[in-house]
């Protein structure tokens, strides 16, 4: 048994969507806990500021896999305070927060149609504003959707029909007009069609 107690350990990592926690915008941030086993952890827990204020509080859904939502705020850090099955806890710091970002959001993707939301915080509308990115979605390094969206207001709705993808997972990437990507995300899109068949 202490030989066993020696070798425990655990890994938890956190996904903020679209790639960072950008400041003043609401935030949904994937967590994986895995054991030294290789087998997902179920874990619990909660994130709190600097100050050791309480943001947002978290159970895993299946197999140590989860997410939180929160609004992270501008000159803040966070961590997340984790407690495993065996009764130990330990902190965990999530990524910095940037002061001024945009990041593609998945909205709804159980409907006929997959919707995203490009969305900037004040500070990043301010800079750019009017200025031109491109989404890119493609699935198994096949593009099945590009679009051009000019940044007006901080958020911008695509709607892409979900018949243009092949069932699996689909990569939406924001480009700014001169090529760089700024934000990605990755969602599972189930597109079977149902076969029709009778018996006699």
């Amino acid at each position: 048994i202490p030989l066993r107690a020696a070798l425990w350990d655990a890994d938890v990592q956190f996904f903020p969507e679209g790639g960072d926690l950008i400041a003043g915008l609401s935030k949904k941030v994937a967590f994986k806990a895995i054991g030294s086993n290789g087998r997902g952890l179920a874990v619990k827990g909660r994130v709190v500021d600097q100050k050791g204020n309480e943001v947002a509080s978290f159970t895993d859904m299946h197999k140590g896999m989860g997410y939180i939502s929160l609004i992270p705020e501008a000159g803040n850090a966070y961590t997340a305070e984790v407690t495993f099955p065996n009764g130990e806890s330990r902190t965990y710091p999530l990524p910095p927060v940037v002061e001024q970002g945009i990041s593609v959001t998945v909205l709804k993707s159980d409907t006929a149609q997959l919707q995203l939301a490009i969305v900037a915080n004040e500070r990043f509308l301010e800079a750019n504003r009017g200025q031109a990115f491109y989404l890119i979605a493609q699935t198994n390094g096949i593009l099945c959707y590009a679009a051009q969206a000019a940044l007006r207001s901080d958020a911008v709705v695509v709607n892409l029909p979900k018949d243009r993808f092949p069932t699996g997972v689909t990569q939406l990437t924001l480009f700014t007009s001169a090529g760089q990507p700024v934000s990605e995300r990755l969602v599972f899109v189930e597109n079977i069609k149902p076969l029709s068949i009778s018996v006699s």
